[in-house]
């Protein structure tokens, strides 16, 4: 990233006696990046706000809009001459690197902040969202508790300048051309389930996010407990680092967001919605003909704006892309 001011630099971690290797760069110059560069300066906020709409309603829009921040920033004993809370947005997905040479893939770390509007968040041209780590696939063979392990540890090291910033905050030159106290803040980390699993530490199948028991989830009716940001052995593995442990005002597990494509549309709407429609079909019409009315129904979805035309083969792909999920899902009460 030019301006970025900052180089990259190389870590490594044990991973059953071999090292690993991860580069990373200082995620303090990432901030300083964002909140200064000009063309941004009509898109920061530096303090929460309550949005109303005409009838009265709270509107959730930006980060800003949220109670997150308020709660944040009433939390300090002073906050005064021009000081602020900067929410740390971090992100991280495992990436095929190449299909060429060993299928070799990686975990990509981003950055941004909630100050910056979501509009240019998103925008891939707007250098609103960082770069600033590139872990290593650990090699073939170590255990589930091993990876968790190599995996919290190169977060931590990545993520270490972030930690003294979240208690006594730095001075930053913003876009606005004053000069802020900021505290940097870990507000939000996006990622699939299994990143979610090693970033938190829970076994797989766990909710990273409420101490529901996998086994209770069917039939629960009651709102589940947030995690309280300690280690459970029943959910966690032992002896696995927590990096909110280093960070003030950091709940890595209230951190955590919804994962749209694994949890949502293929968790609840294909492996659960979608697999207990086709087995109950099955119960009445027989296997082949359960998959063949399946078929039929969305094959005689008519035309209209918007809406996917499917074939008449659906029943027979294996594999679907979140794209196809959703246009799935628009047509799911009509085909029921």
């Amino acid at each position: 990233m030019d301006g970025l001011g900052c180089g990259w630099e190389e870590g490594s971690v044990n991973v059953e006696g071999k090292a690993t290797v991860f580069w990373y760069r200082n995620p303090i110059a990432a901030v300083q990046y964002i909140l200064g560069h000009r063309p941004f300066k009509a898109h920061l906020s530096y303090a929460p706000v309550r949005q109303i709409d005409a009838s009265g309603e709270r509107i959730y829009a930006e980060m800003w809009t949220a109670d997150w921040w308020w709660k944040t920033q009433a939390s300090f004993p002073l906050l005064e001459n021009g000081s602020t809370v900067v929410p740390v947005i971090l992100g991280s997905d495992k990436t095929m690197l190449s299909t060429l040479s060993g299928d070799k893939s990686a975990w990509p770390v981003y950055l941004s902040i909630g100050n910056l509007s979501k509009a240019k968040r998103r925008s891939v041209k707007s250098n609103g969202l960082i770069l600033i780590g590139l872990l290593r696939r650990c090699p073939n063979g170590p255990k589930t508790h091993t990876i968790k392990i190599a995996y919290q540890e190169s977060m931590a090291t990545m993520l270490r300048p972030l930690e003294e910033p979240a208690k006594s905050g730095i001075k930053v030159l913003c876009a606005d051309g004053r000069t802020h106290h900021v505290y940097l803040r870990i507000a939000s980390f996006l990622a699939d389930y299994p990143e979610q699993c090693n970033i938190t530490g829970v076994k797989y199948g766990w909710c990273p996010r409420c101490e529901i028991d996998p086994d209770d989830m069917p039939g629960f009716n009651r709102r589940p407990r947030r995690r309280h940001p300690q280690r459970y052995e029943d959910m966690s593995f032992e002896n696995c680092p927590n990096i909110a442990d280093a960070h003030a005002g950091c709940n890595i597990y209230a951190s955590m967001n919804i994962d749209r494509l694994y949890q949502l549309l293929k968790g609840v709407f294909k492996d659960h919605t979608w697999e207990w429609m086709v087995d109950f079909l099955k119960d009445i019409y027989g296997a082949k003909k359960a998959l063949e009315l399946i078929d039929e129904r969305f094959f005689a979805l008519p035309r209209f704006s918007d809406i996917c035309q499917f074939g008449n083969k659906l029943s027979r792909v294996k594999q679907w892309t979140g794209s196809e999920y959703k246009d799935m899902l628009k047509v799911w009460l009509a085909t029921l």
